[in-house]
């Protein structure tokens, strides 16, 4: 999870919220225990701002349906 936070944290802010919505488009979080997994990783590395990102966009993406 740290290189996955580094390579988020080397990016423009641009770049990096794009690929955060994008991993973040999923149909139903609910079942991508994944994302979630990410959000915990993250918190543990105390990689905070990261995680809040992700629930950010996670909520966008659950508020907008397609």
């Amino acid at each position: 999870m740290n290189e996955m936070a580094a390579l988020l944290n080397s990016m423009s802010n641009e770049k990096k919220l794009f690929v955060i919505k994008y991993i973040a488009d999923i149909e139903n979080h609910r079942v991508f225990k994944d994302y979630q997994i990410i959000i915990d990783n993250l918190n543990k590395t105390k990689e905070k701002e990261l995680s809040n990102i992700f629930e950010y966009a996670r909520n966008q993406r659950q508020k907008h349906k397609h």
